[in-house]
């Protein structure tokens, strides 16, 4: 049941929270007519304790009859006050529908004192699994935080270690990236562990950029830990949240406001608007810093004294093809290819002069960007996006992100 695009903006309230409530009040629903097979279930030991005897669960299947379903009313218009005040009255309701309906899947829910319980067991069987986890940074209080912000299932019933630990991987791999030199030798040696290396020039074949399913055995190519990502899409976008790996992607909208780029009438296509804004956003972003250093370092003429002539003359082709449709015309890196950027940052005078004492390593900055391009390029066409291709997302442009923000702060 979808509701008008309208009544969703009056509410001001995000698209992924009113698909949320009303998906689980289907499953509501659903429950309801399975309500004495549920009441048997919770007898069984192992269902109640991965549940928790949670007392709102208990509540919620003698109330199942009770709760009103949605009403019809809401995809003709109903008033935004109204709407509102139903969704906050059923969030309860929705959120503990959401613990006993997905248990039917391999990944469920469990109650905090459920994973901590797991996770005592598993690091009781590894004693080094922080000191083995790629990113070595250890913050239990954290963590716990984040097992229990959690309201997707996220546990794999069928491999409870591979969840955990990959939880513990993406929430150690946030920490570093806040708390560590984004390019600093360990930390990109460090993040190479999980996603790869992709050091040398790597060249993709183009049906990478068309399906996931080929993009996804690419980055195995390049040395991807799987763990990282093995969750269903609601979960892993939550522990982006949850653990600030995502923040200073996702703030990148305010460069690139376009809602109406896509219709969000699937989760695969807001996924694809996430990756797309950001990575235009990202790319605003990187060319007002690389003109910003260029400039200061050598002037305001440095495309035509540091750029190599068939580049600058296409760059003045495009903006001549602008000014001559009457368009506004922009500064001159604003017609730069993706490709033009390594150019400029590894060419050995720019390299020496400007962003060594950025970024430490070509070869690290140089592998940040070559990561990016896959996705960047199947964002471009509105391919589906997958959680593979958003960890590369938000990590690549957090880092670099982090150093553009430290130059502009420097040079006030």
């Amino acid at each position: 049941m979808a509701m008008n695009n309208d009544l969703i903006k009056q509410l001001r309230i995000s698209t992924a929270a009113v698909d949320f409530f009303t998906k689980q009040q289907q499953s509501l629903s659903q429950l309801a007519q399975l309500s004495p097979v549920i009441q048997n279930s919770l007898e069984n030991k192992a269902f109640a304790d991965l549940i928790g005897r949670d007392l709102g669960i208990s509540n919620l299947i003698k109330s199942l009859p009770q709760i009103p379903s949605l009403p019809a009313s809401m995809t003709a218009g109903l008033e935004a006050s109204k709407a509102l005040e139903y969704f906050r009255s059923q969030e309860e309701s929705t959120r503990l529908a959401a613990k006993l309906f997905e248990r039917t899947s391999d990944f469920t829910l469990p109650s905090m004192a459920y994973a901590r319980s797991q996770f005592h067991d598993f690091s009781s069987l590894n004693p080094n699994l922080f000191q083995q986890s790629s990113y070595g940074l250890v913050d239990l209080v954290s963590l716990e935080k984040t097992f229990g912000a959690m309201l997707s299932p996220w546990l794999n019933v069928n491999d409870v270690a591979r969840s955990l630990s990959g939880v513990v991987e993406i929430h150690q791999l946030a920490r570093t990236l806040s708390i560590m030199p984004a390019f600093d030798h360990a930390t990109s040696d460090l993040i190479r562990q999980g996603l790869g290396d992709w050091r040398d020039p790597i060249t993709a074949p183009d049906v990478v950029f068309e399906q996931h399913t080929d993009r996804a055995a690419f980055y195995d190519q390049q040395g991807f830990e799987r763990a990282l990502t093995d969750f269903p899409p609601a979960a892993f976008d939550e522990m982006a949240d949850q653990t600030g790996l995502s923040t200073e992607t996702t703030a990148l909208f305010a460069l690139f406001d376009s809602p109406d780029f896509f219709a969000l009438d699937a989760e695969e296509d807001r996924r694809a608007v996430v990756a797309y804004k950001c990575l235009r956003g990202f790319e605003i972003v990187l060319r007002r810093f690389i003109h910003g250093a260029m400039e200061k370092q050598f002037g305001a003429n440095w495309p035509k004294q540091k750029l190599p002539p068939e580049t600058y003359g296409r760059w003045v082709d495009k903006r001549s093809k602008v000014e001559s449709a009457q368009s506004e015309p922009q500064p001159l890196i604003d017609y730069a290819d993706f490709s033009d950027y390594h150019m400029i940052i590894q060419r050995t005078d720019n390299w020496n002069q400007v962003f060594k004492a950025l970024f430490n390593r070509k070869e690290d900055i140089l592998e940040s960007l070559q990561r990016l391009n896959p996705i960047r390029i199947a964002s471009m066409h509105a391919r589906s996006v997958g959680n593979d291709d958003l960890l590369l997302l938000y990590v690549e442009t957090k880092r670099v992100l982090s150093v553009t923000t430290a130059y502009w702060s420097r040079i006030g």
